[in-house]
C-alpha cells in the first residue's frame, strides 16, 4: 500500500489533468 501523501499528490494531478482537458474536449 502507497503513502498516504503519494496517493493523494497522485489524486491531485489526476484531478488536474482530467480538470484541464475537459474543457478542452467540450
Amino acid at each position: 500500500m502507497p503513502s498516504p501523501t503519494i496517493t493523494m499528490l497522485v489524486f491531485f494531478f489526476f484531478t488536474s489533468t482530467f480538470s484541464w482537458y475537459t474543457p478542452r474536449f467540450t
